[in-house]
């Protein structure tokens, strides 16, 4: 147990060094949170949501979350477990919610549209709708390959508590592993740090 949080946080501050060091060629940051916001800081008073996310990281990753019944297109039950590959490599999960404003959602779905997004890993849309029957209608509206997505109204997790759509990064016994918030109207930086953080998992995974 000892040894896999090692792994987790060691995971961590890699691709918190990735996201940081390309986007501000910044050669040395330190893992604390406290050291590594000081450090950031005239970057952190422009972009406060990069400060956000930073702590976001920290505050819900190595969690595990409940292997929950998620629902496709067609109303077929699966466990979140099951989503997996056969290979060693996370699921991102890319988290919307009727929860969440309307061009939040328009915003986010955009972000991982048209090949913006480098997707050597398996992507699925994790939808939040009171009504199931909705997925089929919504993933045509927004654009989403319905075979991407499957529906689930709520994680028992903080992180789904956040009230923004989010990425997250799963691990195949469930543990978030890394989140990411992107931000309505810094889509360039946001497609930077994302695929950042993909070109970390791949030479993790390589």
């Amino acid at each position: 147990m000892k040894k896999n949080k090692i792994v987790i946080y060691s995971v961590i501050v890699l691709l918190v060094l990735c996201n940081v060091m390309q986007l501000f060629s910044i050669q040395k940051i330190k893992t604390e949170k406290e050291n590594t916001t000081a450090t950031l800081y005239p970057y952190v008073e422009k972009y406060s949501f990069l400060q956000s996310n930073i702590e976001s990281i920290i505050e819900y990753s190595a969690r595990k979350i409940a292997d929950v019944s998620v629902c496709d297109k067609d109303k077929r039950e699966t466990s979140l477990s099951q989503l997996f590959d056969d290979s060693k490599k996370p699921l991102f999960i890319l988290r919307i919610s009727e929860r969440y404003c309307n061009s939040c959602v328009e915003s986010f779905v955009n972000l991982f549209a048209n090949g913006k997004i480098n997707k050597d890993f398996k992507f699925i849309y994790l939808t939040g709708f009171n009504n199931p029957s909705r997925i089929a209608y919504n993933a045509k509206e927004l654009g989403i390959d319905e075979n991407e997505l499957y529906n689930v109204q709520f994680l028992d997790a903080p992180i789904d508590n956040a009230g923004f759509p989010y990425m997250m990064v799963l691990d195949k016994d469930l543990t978030i592993k890394y989140c990411y918030f992107p931000v309505k109207g810094y889509d360039a930086i946001d497609i930077e740090n994302i695929n950042m953080i993909l070109d970390c998992y791949a030479k993790i995974y390589k």
